[in-house]
């Protein structure tokens, strides 16, 4: 009678109950803000989640609206309750985790969204956020001071806004530069020796600074500089020293509608790299290059 009716089951319900994956037991997955980010829509082999009030959702079904380019692809990837409750979207601070300093109508606001995607008939929770420390019971008081601050992920490079108090718990993590020397390269991995402890250290190749065309400019005994956060994540960079001495093993000589010109183009470290070398250098010699401008220094 119902689906005569309805064309449904149910008499037209949709909802929670309707849902089958609320039913089919599942671990929930736990994702930093970081590793939120990569399920913003713009992979299109991966799942679109959303996160509010810390409870993560799973959004991919609405695509069309989550997606890349969709009017609600502002919430997707990050925990954004803040601008649920408010309903302010023109302001990225308000697409936080945070919830002090609210109004109780806006924690209305909040608790009527988390109902709808609970609730929903298509999405379904999959998971928590978890890795921030903000205590989202401070109070819905307007007073005190709130600070605004931009940051950027020292690992993933992500820029996002978070609103502090003054006495929010921090965790404090130190940047050390380490020096190491370049080993070789085998697989994506760069291989490098401490040479204070002699222990090796292999990193993907994908942590080099500047770009991968870097990669090109490495040599045997190198110097390479890894900075690391202690007490983790550990490794998250390295770098090549600004200028280095190589050996000038071509050069392409300016032609007479090029006397204008003040270097020649010239090829290092088995013809991987062109540089620019003054009419004076000879091939065989060993310069000092700029690496980041490609260009001749000094003999030594």
């Amino acid at each position: 009678m119902s689906y005569l009716l309805t064309e449904s089951p149910f008499w037209g319900y949709e909802g929670y109950y309707t849902n089958w994956r609320n039913f089919v037991p599942t671990k929930d997955i736990l994702l930093t803000p970081a590793q939120l980010s990569k399920f913003d829509g713009s992979d299109p082999n991966l799942p679109i989640y959303l996160s509010i009030d810390g409870n993560i959702y799973d959004v991919t079904l609405g695509r069309q609206w989550y997606g890349k380019g969709g009017s609600y692809n502002v919430f997707a990837g990050r925990d954004s309750s803040r601008a649920f409750a408010t309903n302010c979207l023109s302001d990225e601070s308000h697409f936080t985790y945070d919830l002090r300093d609210l109004t109780p109508e806006e924690l209305k606001n909040l608790n009527g969204w988390k109902r709808f995607y609970g609730n929903h008939h298509t999405y379904h929770k999959v998971g928590k956020l978890v890795g921030f420390t903000l205590d989202k019971d401070r109070g819905t008081g307007r007073g005190g001071s709130v600070l605004k601050i931009s940051l950027k992920d020292p690992v993933t490079g992500g820029k996002s806004n978070l609103r502090v108090h003054g006495n929010d718990p921090v965790e404090v993590l130190l940047l050390r530069q380490i020096e190491y020397q370049y080993l070789y390269s085998f697989e994506n991995k760069v291989n490098l020796m401490n040479m204070s402890t002699f222990e090796e250290l292999s990193l993907s190749q994908d942590m080099i600074e500047g770009g991968k065309n870097n990669l090109n400019l490495l040599t045997d005994g190198m110097p390479i500089t890894v900075q690391s956060l202690e007490p983790e994540p550990g490794p998250i960079s390295f770098r090549l020293p600004a200028r280095y001495k190589y050996k000038i093993e071509k050069i392409n000589r300016r032609t007479a509608q090029d006397k204008g010109t003040t270097y020649n183009p010239a090829f290092i470290n088995d013809g991987k790299v062109e540089v620019k070398v003054p009419e004076f250098i000879d091939e065989g010699e060993e310069v000092i290059i700029d690496l980041a401008t490609k260009e001749y220094v000094s003999r030594d």
